[in-house]
């Protein structure tokens, strides 16, 4: 009896559980958050108010500079070395086409480049161009081979303002050998720009000068050394160049070429506007005519 009473029992249990409806799942899918590379794009050339630039940058310097970036120029050279301050400066001279040189053309490289930074065919061009001058250039203190007492990553301030002494003293050398040479024209690049325009101070000799993306480089300001210079100057940048573009500005020069869209930075800017109706050579080679 109490065997049928338990299986009764056990029947009704579960009877009682078969009865109840099972709740359906839910087979819904929520969408997800976009994440934000599903946002919408910023339009492109926008530029952020964040990314102004707001504080002076040390002179851009390329990682890897190389030794020989372009084959030397085809004219006949010569090595030099000379003293400036302790300093062994060495240079490649290309000697004037006329026997009684009239002036001294000067090449003053990148921070971090060496001379062989300005491309041989503009080289090639100011010796034809300009018979009566010897181009000259040169490897600054603490760059290619110019590093008998260190390297320019050692530099403090005074270091780098004294790099101008590179260009004064080139003339002393080339004084004796070229007495007829009167007249000097510096083309500086970055912060050997700064050097070229602050050497004028002490050197009345240039006369005429090419700022290639200028700025106030490691502390070496430019800005009083330009106001007193009264002589032709040339400031080429590229509007990109956001330093060296605002620093043109501020400078003010009615002698100022300006390259739309382009963000090359000092001698670069040779090969970056080489399609432009009037390249950075033509445009220098026209300023020195």
């Amino acid at each position: 009896m109490m065997r049928f009473l338990f299986f009764l029992t056990f029947i009704l249990f579960l009877g009682c559980i078969q009865g109840e409806p099972a709740s359906p799942a839910i087979t819904e899918e929520i969408p997800a958050q976009p994440s934000e590379s599903m946002q919408e794009p910023a339009v492109a050339g926008e530029v952020p108010e964040t990314s102004e630039v707001t504080e002076m940058p040390s002179e851009t310097v390329p990682a890897q500079p190389l030794e020989t970036p372009f084959e030397k120029a085809s004219v006949k050279s010569d090595e030099i070395t000379y003293d400036s301050s302790s300093w062994k400066i060495r240079g490649t001279m290309y000697p004037a086409r006329q026997a009684s040189p009239t002036k001294v053309i000067v090449l003053v490289p990148t921070l971090g480049e060496s001379r062989n930074s300005y491309p041989s065919r503009f080289i090639e061009r100011l010796h034809d161009e300009f018979p009566e001058a010897i181009v000259v250039s040169i490897d600054p203190r603490g760059q290619g081979e110019s590093t008998n007492l260190g390297n320019w990553e050692t530099f403090g301030i005074f270091d780098f303002k004294n790099m101008k002494l590179d260009i004064t003293d080139l003339q002393k050398y080339i004084d004796p050998k070229a007495p007829t040479a009167k007249e000097y024209y510096v083309i500086g690049s970055s912060i050997g720009s700064s050097s070229a325009v602050n050497a004028a101070s002490q050197m009345k000799s240039i006369n005429k000068i090419v700022m290639i993306s200028p700025g106030d480089y490691h502390e070496v300001d430019i800005s009083r050394a330009v106001d007193s210079y009264v002589k032709p100057l040339l400031v080429v940048v590229g509007d990109d160049d956001r330093y060296s573009y605002q620093k043109a500005l501020e400078l003010n020069l009615p002698n100022t070429k300006i390259y739309r869209g382009v963000s090359a930075h000092g001698t670069d800017l040779f090969d970056a506007t080489k399609n432009d109706p009037e390249p950075l050579e033509e445009a220098i080679i026209k300023f020195l005519k």
